[in-house]
This record gives C-alpha cells, sequence and structure tokens, in this order.
C-alpha cells in the first residue's frame, strides 16, 4: 500500500491519491488525512479545493433557482457582462477560501502567497469560446489583452474595457474605463472599471471573517432589523423638516455625483437574471441574498408571506468580485474617478454607442438599460447639452478635427468644469470650510497634485454609509415650477414615479419644469426623518401596496453585507473622536433624544450602524452640514479623488491638463450658468445655485433696480452676464495679462505668450485694430473683437505641448487662428449647392464650385469629404479667381509652383495638402473659384456618380493692399507659372445661376503674414497592383481593397506614414510631436517581427496547400494589426483619409 501510495504521489495529482486511499477504521470512526499533512504542493493542494468549490457553486445555483427563481420587481444596479463574469469567479474563489478554512484553518491560506489564484482557477476553467465580436471604441487606445500577451489562439482581448500591459503617460486624455490613470504599472488599474473598493478601515468585518453577512451583536446575540432600525430612528414627523438655507438641487447634484463614481452590481443568477431575494429563506439558499426580516409590529409591510412564513424585504448582495483567497470583495462598475461616467460610460462599448461618431457629438440616452428616475432627467438633459454645444463650437473652430478628437477635447473639458463645480460649490456645503482646509480641499490653482501612492477607489465606508446622507434630504415629490417661482402641473410623486417617465410627458409642464422646481423649492434638513416615499414605496410597482424598499434600511443592511465596521469601531480613526463604552458617552456628539433612540433600538453602543451614527451625530462645523465622522469619510474620499488622479482638473501631472486661460474661464463659468443657459425658460437663477430663497415680493428680478443696499444672492441672467462668465472654449477680449502664483511668467488670457503670437503684423504689433478682427462663434451669435480660440497652447507651455502632438496632425498651424470657411452641399448662395457636387463617368466638362469671398483670403489649404462607401483616387482642384470682366480668373491666378501643369492635387484618400500662399486674393470684387478639373478617377466605381460632402477651405483674412503687395515682389518668379495656369484652367463662362446672387457673410480683415507649413507627405508606395499612375503625384499604390488583406504591408505603410510625420515634426521643432511618433514606431517594430514571424508560416502553408491553415494565421496577422492599431492610438495619429488611403477605413476611420 505504501509503495502504491508513493507511485500514485510521483506519477498523479494529490487528489487522485485521495481517490485511491482507503479511510482506515480506527475507535469506530472513519478519518481522512487532511491535504497538509501530504507531501503535497500549494497548487495541488488549491486545484483540488477549487474543484471541489466549482461543483459546490453549480449546485447552490441549481437550487437556487429552483427555489427562489427570478425577481420581478423593478430593480437597479443592474449588472453587465463583465460583471456577471467576475461574480462567477469570485463565487468560486469564495467558496474555494470556505473549504481550505473549514478543513484546515485560517493559517494554510498563507501557504498560496505568490501563487496565481486567478490563473488557476482559469487553467481548471479552461478557455472561453471564441468571439469574433470586434471590440468598439471610444475611449483612449488600444490593449493587447489584460495580460498584455498576443496568441495566435487569442490575438485579442475581447472585452469592452481596455486594459493595456503598458501604459503611454505623454496620451493627454483620460481612458473611459480608468485605466492607466495612474502612472504606476503595479498599480495602473486603481479606480478603473471593475476595479474592488477600498477600505477606511483597511478591513472588512464578517461574521465568519470572509463572506457572511454581519447579523452578530457585541453580546452573541442578534443584531436588530434594519427595518426595525428604520422604524424606531429614521421614521417620518409629523411636520416635515426642510432645510433653511438650501434647495433641493443640493440633495440631486449629491445623487448626481454618486451615479457618476459608485455603481456596485447585484449579484445575478446562472443565466443572468436578477435573483429574488425577497423570501427571508433566500440567505440560507444561497450567499447572495440578504433580506431584511420585517418586524412583527410593522405598520406598512406584511409581517406573513403568502405562506405563511415570516415576510422580509428583499435585498441582492452586492457581486463578489474578489480575485484572490480571503475576505469577499465587492466592485465598481463605474470608474472611481470624477469622471462623468454617468455621461460618456465606464467602458469603451458604452461609451461608442452613446455617441453620434460624427463632430463628438452625444446622443441622449437611457442608464444601463432602465429609465432614469424622473429628477435626475433634467442633470442628464442639461450635461448632454452642454458637451454638444461645446463640441459645435470646437469643431467650427477646429474643422480639421476628427471626430474622436473633437470627442475628447469637449470631454476633457467638461469634466474639468464638472470637478470645478464640484470642489468649489457643492463640497463645501457638505464638511465644511474646516474640512475643505484640513483635506487641502479648496482651490488653489494649477500644480502637481497627483500622487502616485493613494488609491483614488471608494471607500466601502464612503460609498454605504457617509454619501448616502442625502438620502435624508431627499422630499417625497417633485414640484414643477417656473421661472417666476409659479407652480405648474401637478407634483409628481416620488413614490408612484420612480421608474415611471409619464410625468415627463404632461402637457401642463415640461422636465425643465422640474429644474426649475428643484432650485426653487427646499430640501428637507440633513437628519433622522426620512420621507414616507423613501422608507415605503422605493422601487415600488404602481398599484401594489408593499412592493417597495425601505431605502435606509437598505443602506444600513447594504453596509452591513459589504462587512463595514460598525459606529464605534469607526470612531476611533476620526481626529477628536475616540471609542466610547456607553450610550450616555456620545452625549457631545449627539443630542439626547437621539442617544434615547439609540437606547431603544441597539443593546449595545458598539452595535451602532456606521449609517445611524452618521446621520445622528451633530455637525461641529456651522459651515458643514454632517458631524465630524461622515465629513472626515467624505473628505477622505474626495481628497483621494483629487490626489490619486493624474487628470484632475488643478494637476499638471498630465499632459492633457488645462491651460491657465482654460482654468481661468472655467473658474468663472459656475454651476448656474450651466444650468440656466440649457435650461428653456430659466430667465433667472441665484449666483449660489444651491441657495434656497423663498419667494417674496422683494425678489430681485432681471433687469430691475434692486431693492437692497446688498442682496444676497444676486439674482442675475446668467446668458447676458458677458465676460465675467464667458465659456473656456473661447478667448478673452484681447491679450490682457494674468499673473498665476504657480508659474514664474504671466500668460495672456487668451492662451499666447509673447513668442506664440505670430498672426500680429510686423507693422501693427504696438496698435492693433480690434474692429477688424475677425468673428468668432459661441454659440449664439457672432462675438466680434475676440481672438479665435486655441486649445493647443504654445510649445512653451507644458501643459498644451503635449496635445501639439502627432495626434493632431490636421492642426500643425495652431498658432495661427486660421479661419474655416465651409463649402456644403446645402448652401444656397453657392454655385452647385442643394445638392452633392456630382462627376459623372465619361464626362467632358468640369464642375465650378464659387466661394464668395468678396474680401482678402490667403487660403492655406483645401479639405474635401467625399461620400464615405466611395474611395476615389484622386480629385484634382484648380483655384482661380475673378475679377471684373474675367470671372474664371483667366488674369488673375496666384499659386504656389504645385504640379507641372499648375493644378493643384488635393487626395481623398491620403491628404496631400497644399500650404500657405496657395492664392492672393487682392481686390473686394473677387471671388474665389474651386473647379472640379476632371471626373473623379478610381481603380474600380461600381457606382456611376461619385459625389463631394462638403468642401473646407482654410485661410485668414489680409488687409487691404497686403495681398497686392505680396503678389508684386513675386511677379517675377509668377510670370512664367501664371501662363501655365492660364492655358490650363477651364475656358467656360458660368451660366447664370451660377453667379453667386447671395455673398457668405464677409470676413474680417486681420493682421495675418504668409506662413508656409512642411506639407505632409502622402504614404509610401506599396506593392504596387497597377502600372497605371493615380493622380497623385507619388506613382502606383495600393488599393484598400488589397490592402484589406494583406495586414503587414497595411502596418508598413502606417509605420513609413509616422516616419515621415516624424521627419516633418523634428524640421518644426515640435519635440512633443516627434516624441509621440517615434514611439509609434517602436511600437510598430515590435509587432512587425512578430507578424514576419507568422507571414513565412502562411507561406509554409501555402506551399503545402494548406489553405485552411494560412487563412487562420492571416486572420491572426489582421487581429495582431489591428492591436497594434489600438496600442499607438492609430485613429489620433492619423487623419481620416489617410487610414483610408492604407485600406483600414471600415476599422479606424469610421469616426
Amino acid at each position: 500500500g505504501l509503495f502504491k501510495l508513493i507511485r500514485l504521489y510521483k506519477n498523479e495529482r494529490a487528489e487522485d491519491v485521495v481517490q485511491h486511499y482507503v479511510p482506515c477504521s480506527y475507535a469506530n470512526t472513519s478519518a481522512i488525512i487532511p491535504f497538509s499533512l501530504w507531501a503535497a504542493t500549494p497548487t495541488d493542494i488549491l486545484t483540488a479545493a477549487m474543484k471541489k468549490a466549482i461543483s459546490n457553486i453549480d449546485l447552490i445555483n441549481m437550487v437556487a433557482e429552483d427555489t427562489i427563481g427570478e425577481d420581478q420587481n423593478p430593480h437597479t444596479q443592474k449588472a453587465t457582462a463583465d460583471s456577471i463574469d467576475a461574480q462567477k469567479l469570485g463565487d468560486i474563489i469564495q467558496e474555494t477560501t470556505h473549504i481550505l478554512i473549514t478543513e484546515n484553518g485560517a493559517d494554510i491560506l498563507n501557504k498560496f502567497d505568490g501563487i496565481d489564484i486567478m490563473g488557476v482557477l482559469n487553467q481548471l476553467l479552461g478557455p472561453k469560446p471564441s468571439s469574433r465580436k470586434k471590440r468598439q471604441y471610444g475611449g483612449s487606445g488600444g490593449s493587447t489583452g489584460s495580460n498584455g500577451t498576443i496568441t495566435s489562439s487569442n490575438p485579442l482581448d475581447v472585452s469592452c474595457i481596455d486594459r493595456p500591459a503598458t501604459c503611454d503617460k505623454s496620451f493627454p486624455y483620460r481612458s473611459i474605463s480608468g485605466w492607466c490613470n495612474h502612472d504606476d504599472t503595479a498599480n495602473r488599474g486603481w479606480g478603473s472599471t471593475m476595479n474592488p473598493i477600498r477600505r477606511f478601515m483597511g478591513a472588512a468585518k464578517y461574521d465568519d471573517g470572509f463572506n457572511s453577512v454581519r447579523r452578530k451583536a457585541a453580546n452573541g446575540g442578534l443584531l436588530p432589523s434594519t427595518r426595525a432600525v428604520s422604524n424606531n430612528i429614521f421614521a417620518e414627523a409629523s411636520i416635515p423638516s426642510f432645510d433653511p438655507k438650501y434647495n433641493h438641487l443640493l440633495q440631486q447634484y449629491g445623487q448626481w455625483v454618486a451615479h457618476d463614481i459608485i455603481f456596485t452590481p447585484s449579484s445575478v443568477g446562472t443565466n443572468g437574471a436578477a435573483l429574488d431575494c425577497s423570501q427571508c429563506e433566500s440567505a440560507d439558499l444561497t450567499s447572495n441574498c440578504a433580506p431584511i426580516p420585517v418586524p412583527s409590529d410593522d405598520a406598512f409591510f406584511p409581517t406573513k408571506a403568502a405562506n405563511g412564513k415570516p415576510a422580509c424585504i428583499r435585498l441582492t448582495r452586492a457581486i463578489n468580485g474578489q480575485t484572490g483567497l480571503g475576505p469577499r470583495a465587492q466592485i465598481n462598475q463605474n470608474s472611481h474617478f470624477l469622471d462623468l461616467s454617468q455621461v460618456y460610460g465606464s467602458t469603451d462599448c458604452v461609451a461608442k454607442e452613446l455617441r453620434t461618431l460624427k463632430d463628438g457629438q452625444m446622443i441622449m440616452y437611457t442608464a444601463n438599460g432602465y429609465l432614469l428616475p424622473p429628477r435626475l432627467i433634467p442633470m442628464h438633459t442639461i450635461y448632454l447639452r452642454q458637451h454638444n454645444k461645446w463640441a459645435s463650437q470646437i469643431r467650427q473652430l477646429r474643422p480639421t478635427w476628427s471626430d474622436n478628437l473633437v470627442y475628447h477635447e469637449t470631454r476633457r473639458l467638461m469634466i474639468a468644469m464638472y470637478q470645478q463645480h464640484i470642489y468649489t460649490e457643492y463640497l463645501p456645503k457638505i464638511i465644511g470650510q474646516r474640512k475643505m482646509a484640513e483635506f487641502d480641499l479648496n482651490p488653489s490653482g494649477l500644480k502637481n497634485t497627483y500622487d502616485s501612492r493613494v488609491n483614488p477607489s471608494i471607500s466601502a465606508e464612503f460609498g454605504t454609509a457617509a454619501f448616502r446622507f442625502g438620502h435624508s434630504q431627499a422630499r417625497k415629490d417633485i414640484p414643477r415650477m417656473t421661472n417666476n417661482n409659479v407652480s405648474v402641473g401637478a407634483y409628481v410623486d416620488l413614490g408612484a414615479n420612480i421608474f415611471y417617465s409619464d410625468p415627463l410627458y404632461d402637457k401642463t409642464a415640461t422636465v425643465f419644469n422640474m429644474a426649475q422646481g428643484m432650485v426653487n423649492s427646499p430640501a428637507m434638513a440633513v437628519d433622522r426623518q426620512f420621507s414616507f416615499p423613501i422608507r415605503h414605496e422605493l422601487f415600488a410597482t404602481r398599484g401594489k401596496k408593499a412592493s417597495g424598499v425601505d431605502l435606509p434600511a437598505v443602506n444600513v443592511q447594504r453596509a452591513r453585507e459589504m462587512g463595514v465596521q460598525a459606529y464605534n469601531e469607526v470612531r476611533t480613526k476620526i481626529p477628536g473622536l475616540a471609542r466610547v463604552t456607553s450610550f450616555d458617552a456620545l452625549k457631545n456628539d449627539m443630542d439626547q433624544a437621539n442617544i434615547d433612540l439609540l437606547k431603544k433600538t441597539y443593546a449595545s453602543v458598539d452595535d451602532i450602524d456606521l449609517y445611524v451614527g452618521i446621520l445622528l451625530e451633530r455637525p461641529t462645523d456651522p459651515t458643514a452640514l454632517l458631524g465630524p465622522t461622515g465629513s472626515t469619510i467624505i473628505a477622505d474620499q474626495f481628497s483621494a479623488f483629487k490626489k490619486g488622479d493624474r487628470f484632475f482638473y488643478e494637476s499638471t501631472a498630465s499632459s492633457g491638463g488645462l491651460t491657465q486661460a482654460e482654468y481661468e474661464a472655467l473658474r468663472n463659468y459656475p454651476l448656474a450658468q450651466l444650468i440656466c443657459e440649457n435650461t428653456d425658460g430659466m430667465e433667472q437663477v441665484q449666483d449660489d445655485i444651491f441657495q434656497h430663497k423663498p419667494s417674496t415680493p422683494n425678489r430681485v428680478m432681471v433687469g430691475s433696480p434692486s431693492p437692497h443696499p446688498a442682496p444676497s444672492p444676486t439674482i442675475r441672467k446668467v446668458h447676458e452676464a458677458g465676460d465675467k462668465a464667458a465659456s473656456p472654449v473661447r478667448r478673452a477680449e484681447s491679450p490682457k495679462r494674468v499673473s498665476s502664483a504657480n508659474t514664474t511668467s504671466t500668460q495672456p488670457v487668451d492662451g499666447f505668450n509673447n513668442n506664440h503670437r505670430r498672426y500680429d503684423h510686423p507693422d501693427e504689433r504696438q496698435e492693433r485694430e480690434p474692429q477688424q478682427q475677425q468673428p468668432v462663434y459661441d454659440g449664439r451669435e457672432f462675438q466680434h473683437n475676440k481672438l479665435p480660440p486655441n486649445h493647443m497652447s504654445n510649445r512653451n507651455n507644458r501643459a498644451g505641448s503635449a496635445r501639439k502632438s502627432a495626434y493632431k496632425d490636421e492642426i500643425a498651424l495652431e498658432e495661427i487662428p486660421w479661419t474655416p470657411i465651409v463649402v456644403s452641399n446645402e448652401d444656397p448662395n453657392v454655385f452647385g449647392g442643394g445638392r452633392g457636387w456630382m462627376s459623372q463617368p465619361g464626362a467632358h466638362f468640369p464642375i465650378d464650385v464659387v466661394i464668395g469671398l468678396k474680401q482678402l483670403a490667403n487660403i492655406y489649404k483645401v479639405v474635401v469629404d467625399v461620400h464615405n462607401d466611395i474611395y476615389p483616387t484622386s480629385i484634382d482642384i484648380s483655384i482661380g479667381r475673378g475679377i471684373a470682366g474675367d470671372h474664371m480668373g483667366y488674369d488673375g491666378a496666384r499659386r504656389a509652383n504645385y504640379g507641372a501643369k499648375g493644378e493643384m492635387h488635393f487626395k481623398t484618400r491620403d491628404r496631400a495638402r497644399m500650404e500657405s500662399r496657395t492664392f492672393f486674393a487682392d481686390h473686394v470684387g473677387n471671388y474665389v473659384w474651386l473647379v472640379l478639373q476632371r471626373p473623379y478617377r478610381t481603380k474600380e466605381n461600381p457606382h456611376e456618380q461619385v459625389g463631394i460632402d462638403r468642401i473646407v477651405v482654410l485661410g485668414y483674412p489680409m488687409r487691404e493692399g497686403e495681398g497686392e503687395m505680396m503678389n508684386s515682389r513675386r511677379e517675377e518668379r509668377t510670370r512664367a507659372s501664371s501662363e501655365v495656369i492660364k492655358s490650363n484652367l477651364v475656358r467656360r463662362q458660368p451660366s447664370a445661376k451660377s453667379k453667386p446672387t447671395a455673398e457668405v457673410a464677409p470676413m474680417k480683415a486681420s493682421t495675418a503674414p504668409q506662413r508656409r507649413q512642411t506639407a505632409v507627405l502622402p504614404p509610401p508606395r506599396e506593392r504596387p497592383v497597377s502600372s497605371k499612375k493615380d493622380g497623385m503625384g507619388d506613382g502606383m499604390r495600393m488599393t484598400g481593397e488589397n490592402l484589406a488583406t494583406d495586414p503587414l504591408s497595411t502596418l508598413r505603410m502606417v509605420k513609413r506614414v509616422l516616419v515621415r510625420k516624424m521627419e516633418s515634426a523634428q524640421e518644426r521643432g515640435f519635440d512633443v510631436e516627434a516624441n509621440t511618433c517615434r514611439r509609434a514606431i517602436q511600437r510598430l517594430d515590435e509587432y512587425e517581427a512578430r507578424m514576419e514571424d507568422l507571414d513565412e508560416r502562411r507561406s509554409d502553408a501555402l506551399i503545402h496547400n494548406d489553405h485552411n491553415e494560412a487563412r487562420r494565421i492571416e486572420n491572426t496577422m489582421a487581429d495582431c494589426r489591428d492591436t497594434c492599431f489600438r496600442s499607438i492610438h492609430v485613429d489620433l495619429l492619423l487623419s481620416k483619409s489617410e487610414l483610408r488611403s492604407i485600406g483600414v477605413a471600415s476599422a479606424w476611420a469610421s469616426d
């Protein structure tokens, strides 16, 4: 027998040894020698326990599904597919922990230090079914999977959450999921989506030490039911206690913030359905239920179920997302950062679904499949409107930016605005000025606030107790009012409408009347009294009594099931407080009436729940709404948000930080203005949007004289506030200088420094003519005397120089305020307007496009956008000018010496660009003509016609006479080329309707000397497939159709384009741009080596006629190429036309 065991141990695994071992009988008992006595490795012991755990979990889930069923009630906290996967693994690991501790004691867990627990479990479970779903992207670029490896069998991580193995610290925008916010490689996932919550107290406290809900009292008995706690302590008063200082918007804004940073998904069954945890015995069937027993004397909820057993209020436990042996750990389905997850989503898939994928715009949406509560509808609408407004302005000012770039730039500003509102307007009212100063939370200007040692993740104490204080502020109804503080329509009852949207469509009132109702009505006071719907009807089904839940009872039970320690324990970590030994010892911190309620409810002072203690504490700071415990936990959390966020709005740690001008503009853009500008019908609002001002006859109205010498707050019409509340998308009025305590030099408020103002004319640097400056569109009307905004700050500004990189090659001339002239096919004032400009194959006549510029213009470049499903190889456009008697520009064409015949070849596929000094119009009667010289040429064009969607001309206005001066200096050099141009321009007089009858809005003249920039070179030739030239001036090149099946060639072409971009950036002195390209090229080299190996294997397979293997390898190469492109953010490095020219339009050029 011994030799048999030795042989089994040497040749088989530990569990096989146990199976062959026959228990011996001793003293009439059967004994199994525990694993710890065998000379098995820790991995063998762990594997055996995991196998048993998998079997146990399958059995538990099967019984639970057959017994408790699916919850049919309205519910929140829906789990995503990623969360459901995390639960499956977490439940197995938790059961493994239980098995190991039960059979071997808690010390056994120490033997598994250093073992990859998830690796062992994944090996047991085997690979997931292959999915060819293409990852959708809305955030920062890609990954090579969660472990950073690529294999031929699984080259891509198909999850919707980007988790690159290495992080690009120079990338200027925060990711959607929060991954890579921390630059510490070991902690790059801190605060990101699906990452676990942290503990303010350092550890969780479960009854069994690792999983079970905290139910035991200090005396060994049971804690009171949380419904009994709610009945005794949180019952509503006969007369509601309203807050005399703050309005209801303060409570709703706190709820808005909570929906950004906290989303702990609820556990589900094996099929992903919600668990029905309304039966009291459900907690005995699965550890994922934590129902709340209804006291026998309850006046609202039934005390007996339909089967005669005791009744419970339903509560499903938060998903267990633990990844290691030990206590249960909860995850956050949102990112933990203050990054507007409730607007933009927390995964790349969701982020893309919320976008129109055009011009950086967002679409309206419902949150994760369920309707939003009515009071949150106004907040979502306001923020979505603001995003789309700023995106439109940025698009207007930067017409060459891609949709993705406009989206990320707008999101960057929106998040900065949101954080600024929280730290300057909301947070000080909650925790008070003392905690704001103690935790360094007051605004302090731009500086490096980032600390890589700080974990920004949500703490359990914050999420389950401290930040739920706002539930006591919630009213039972939703007032709807007009701007004049007059009620309109019926009040919306909270209990009957929490999941119903029909009140939003009431014809007597609008959703924006709800916003005005929240501003004009008081909130409930922060105390122990809750409104009736909050305690009885939350998430109820209409017409079904007692179908809802008790929110304060749920809050207390949530903290218990997540292992949050009791109030007395938490006091030990609060400055100025300490553990108490009796209820009476709390008299310095609570009112006597509250202490009496605690004595009635709890058997010991050590049993008091944290949420209860926080709400019953007396504030010690007159500027705070909460006492020291709640204020400290919240201050600690928002300190972590500030110090642990590399992209925090005041931080200079990231390359995407705010410029000084942006920071100043956001400081002068209060929450009141945001709400007023985006709320229909709102004409007046208090400066402090959270302050409640009762309706009185002496209320200050817009345009009326103040009835008091110093009214407080000042009522104003925000959208008439002028420059005081200038949008950060616009720049200041003139180059005034502002000093910053955190900088050694001054910066003008428009974002330009002295070295950067190259648009000033040399003759007028001391005396400018503001009346001749060009208008800037601000979303409502043209504002004159404002310089165009420039989000790309000068190269000497570190915050802006990093964004001026290869991600944005379209804006290499950010130092000059180019004016976009958009010639749309819908413009009735342009010849050819009202339809797309079409070119028929075989046509022998050109199509003229007239831009009605009756002012002077120096054209920088022309960008042509064609229909997305058509890929013409070139569009030949000549630019001429028309003067009196010479409408086609025969006698006055001026252009740079590009092309043998003088035509300008604007390639739609690689965006070769003509640079400055292309054309000068020097007479007020001139028009600029764009002439489509010939039909589009395509290799294989299945369409009978090809259409242009729009033409964008970038240029800048010139002063009168400047063109004549410049042209005269070049007269000798351009004489010969002019003759060539004259002979090649189309000699056709326009028809009567082709003459513009209405001119485009005239451009204001300004001072701007010509600039010449280095043209961006087209991609190199690669494996010519045709001997015919494509009209691009660079010979033969490969079409997109061919490149789609040649991933290696595609990758090489991208690399060559980037090499040329890097060289161009070096010539222009853009070091950051050059370095970014260099890093991308290095990454491309790595993937090129891998793909060369795969290419050799593919060739061998073709030699042996193994076409299936060759096809499989080719698919792997394509996936490898796509992974590489994501890792270098190719959609931001290259323009849409460049991407199309390389044959990756379907995957990367959609936006």
